[in-house]
């Protein structure tokens, strides 16, 4: 997979014709494209846009995630994490159904907001109202690494560090897979989105 996001794309969102294109150079290495759709859009938007690039095979999009790193100037602002995904996801899924939605491209692991999403106090990792599931799995970032690093901190210590992050986070879906019975290909799924 290659992304298409980042904090620019929070604001400055891609035309149809840019996006298109950007589909199809990613779909011209042999990779499939997943697609940020801003956290600020209206349910109505993002639905726009699942029906718009799925009409049509070469700008088909399997995979989406909402939002880049909103946790980042809102350290303690899982609640609005809650409710913009609750108001995306399922206007994607409602779109097209067989599509993969992952969040929420946190800048790291921050461990309290994971669990309250994944299974906790603010679970959405169950199944909507007409019965899909919300989301279909959960990606983090990590720059493990300061201004100033040495050779070992790239070497050793970071990998360590994302790898221990994401031990974490797969701990955190199991369990909630156990919680809604999620087996086989409905278990969640992980992903870094970013990373250096």
């Amino acid at each position: 997979l290659v992304r298409i996001g980042g904090a620019g794309y929070e604001s400055r969102f891609p035309d149809r014709q840019r996006l298109t294109a950007m589909i199809a150079a990613i779909r011209g290495i042999g990779a499939e494209p997943l697609l940020q759709v801003p956290r600020q859009f209206s349910a109505e938007q993002a639905s726009e846009l699942v029906r718009d690039l799925n009409a049509s095979p070469t700008g088909r999009v399997q995979f989406w995630s909402i939002g880049n790193e909103p946790l980042m100037r809102d350290r303690d602002g899982v609640d609005k994490v809650y409710q913009f995904i609750t108001r995306i996801a399922p206007a994607l899924k409602a779109a097209n159904p067989t599509i993969k939605v992952y969040v929420f491209d946190e800048c790291e692991l921050r461990t309290a907001a994971y669990e309250a999403l994944c299974g906790g106090r603010l679970d959405i990792t169950g199944k909507d109202p007409r019965g899909a599931w919300i989301v279909d799995g959960f990606t983090f970032h990590r720059y493990p690494n300061g201004k100033e690093f040495t050779r070992e901190d790239v070497v050793l210590r970071s990998a360590e560090n994302i790898r221990r992050q994401a031990r974490s986070l797969v701990a955190i879906m199991e369990k909630a897979d156990r919680k809604h019975g999620r087996t086989g290909d409905a278990r969640l799924r992980w992903g870094l989105t970013e990373f250096n």
